[in-house]
């Protein structure tokens, strides 16, 4: 090319080929729109996850772990010392056998052979000192294990297996004491159980609570038996009421779960290797794994923080709902179930992952309020009997001097059913 004065010169070539800058261009748009995208998602998510945690603490909730931990409680107060003192001394944790697994009724105990009960008197004398521990302990006020909460879903709870097993064998103590006509040192025994429920109330954790029930059934069976073998007098029988006047088993769910919301909130803010350890680790080529991994990067805030919100507010219509009597929400229990089931597990890996199964943990516990309730009707059925030499005609008749009313049945709102066929009674959920 040649310009005025006739000198040539080069023609200017572009820096960048018109396609290449087009693609730039294009690239440099769509990160620009990705990075608003993201930021606008940030903030809509953290605002959802604001308002879900302002309105769990506004409902006096714990949302942080330090709010779990409960006032300490003095040495010399505390019944979990005593326990432990107990746990350190019983030999039969180490050499539990099948053999005292089937000391659960007065039948079961007149078929063992003089061999195997000569053995069960053994072991029973042989952990006498751990039992008077349990005595001991059982009659104190407050307990109050050391529980880290602080690790999570990674805290240990060996007093739990421990509690269970004493709870068994209280009732072999129960068992071997009625068989022997002992009546005071079987509902003594029995008591002790009873104390080691109540124990083991408050402690905020659902395996807890299950663990809290399944010691309960264990202790309401032993009483069927003591009650159906006509040995007790009025006296303690009224002593067996007083013990049946708590549990409250609902609260002590509905409390449970809140303790499971707080252990949540640790896994939504921890890291990746709080998920590994959480689900377990199968290995690079999971495709879960890869997920969590994803999803555990800075880059996937806004989806966990959305995860988090959606957590709260289902965990928190799940905590209202268990705070009710079974039979007043049971459908609607069974559509939150419902609705936990239809989440994609993409958009909400966590809260799937993490949700109690709410409809077969209620039916637990109340399974356990029915538990309890029979056994103090049945208390007062026999209380009636001692004293007009008959079974009344209905439960109504033991209100309100044996009973304040006639407890409702947990699976149904109605009144426990009763039938006298004037020979025998059964009542019943």
């Amino acid at each position: 090319m040649t310009n005025e004065v006739g000198v040539v010169t080069a023609k200017k070539r572009p820096l960048l080929p018109r396609w290449l800058k087009f693609l730039l261009i294009l690239v440099g748009t769509f990160f620009f729109l990705a990075a608003g995208a993201w930021v606008l998602l940030d903030i809509v998510t953290r605002q959802d996850l604001r308002a879900a945690l302002a309105e769990t603490r506004a409902l006096g909730w714990p949302t942080e772990i330090d709010g779990l931990y409960p006032q300490p409680i003095p040495d010399e107060e505390n019944a979990a010392l005593v326990y432990e003192k107990a746990f350190a001394q019983q030999s039969f944790f180490q050499a539990y056998t099948p053999l005292v697994s089937q000391v659960e009724s007065l039948d079961n105990w007149r078929v063992l052979t003089a061999e195997q009960q000569a053995l069960v008197r053994e072991a029973l004398t042989e952990n006498a000192q751990a039992l008077a521990l349990l005595h001991q302990a059982a009659q104190m006020e407050r307990c109050q294990f050391d529980l880290r909460y602080s690790d999570g879903y990674a805290m240990l709870l060996p007093h739990l297996s421990k509690m269970r097993n004493c709870v068994r064998w209280e009732r072999v103590a129960s068992m071997v004491a009625l068989a022997d006509g002992r009546t005071d040192e079987a509902l003594e025994h029995w008591l002790d159980s009873m104390g080691m429920v109540h124990h083991q109330e408050g402690q905020r954790i659902l395996v807890s609570e299950l663990v809290r029930l399944a010691c309960l059934s264990i202790s309401t069976e032993t009483l069927k038996v003591m009650v159906q073998s006509g040995q007790l007098t009025d006296t303690q029988l009224a002593q067996a009421t007083s013990a049946l006047r708590n549990p409250d088993l609902r609260r002590g769910f509905a409390d449970s779960l809140k303790g499971e919301l707080t252990f949540a909130r640790g896994i939504f803010t921890g890291s990746f290797a709080d998920i590994k350890a959480l689900r377990g680790y199968s290995g690079p080529s999971d495709p879960v794994e890869l997920v969590f991994g994803l999803y555990s990067s800075p880059f996937a805030r806004p989806w966990r923080q959305q995860d988090q919100a959606t957590y709260l507010m289902l965990l928190k219509e799940g905590i209202g709902l268990a705070e009710q009597p079974y039979a007043a929400v049971a459908k609607q229990q069974r559509q939150w179930q419902q609705k936990v089931a239809a989440l994609e597990a993409w958009r909400a890996p966590l809260t799937v992952m993490l949700l109690p199964d709410l409809t077969w943990s209620s039916q637990t516990v109340a399974a356990g309020e029915a538990r309890r309730d029979l056994a103090r009707t049945a208390l007062a059925l026999e209380r009636y009997r001692l004293k007009q030499g008959r079974y009344p005609d209905a439960l109504t008749d033991l209100t309100p001097d044996l009973l304040p009313d006639v407890p409702l049945d947990p699976f149904d709102g109605k009144p426990l059913r009763y039938a006298n066929d004037g020979t025998r009674v059964v009542v019943y959920s």
